[in-house]
């Protein structure tokens, strides 16, 4: 998996380093490979095979934090817009919500690839 970084614009918040699962392989197995944050490009997760509850924080394609729940073990979360999730420990801080996040590349990670559409985001992209 990739590492990025995660910044509110703001400064409120930050996630680093996130790995962002790509293969199928990778999304199966979410946080559950102990990466800590994970990010999908996915609308929803579920957490079959999860011992704890963890927090999805959902993102739309603009990058603003569009909601933030809590995945109990066996449960399934869907949201409906987002474009992607975060994966992440409940003890973690979270956004919150409207908050506007930017992606950027974890200092030890130089072939972290795009994640934006930059015909759509050009100012956003790595």
């Amino acid at each position: 998996m990739h590492a990025i970084s995660v910044v509110a614009d703001d400064g409120s918040w930050r996630a680093s380093p996130v790995h962002v699962a790509v293969t199928p392989g990778q999304r199966r197995l979410g946080v559950k490979t102990g990466a800590g944050t994970v990010m999908l490009r996915t609308s929803s997760v579920h957490g079959r095979g999860l011992s704890r509850g963890l927090r999805v924080i959902a993102i739309d394609e603009t990058g603003t934090v569009m909601g933030v729940r809590a995945l109990a073990p066996g449960r399934f979360a869907l949201v409906r817009g987002a474009t992607w999730l975060l994966e992440q420990s409940l003890a973690e801080d979270q956004p919150r919500i409207g908050t506007t996040l930017s992606i950027y590349p974890h200092q030890r990670d130089r072939k972290t690839p795009a994640l934006c559409d930059p015909d759509r985001q050009p100012e956003r992209c790595l």
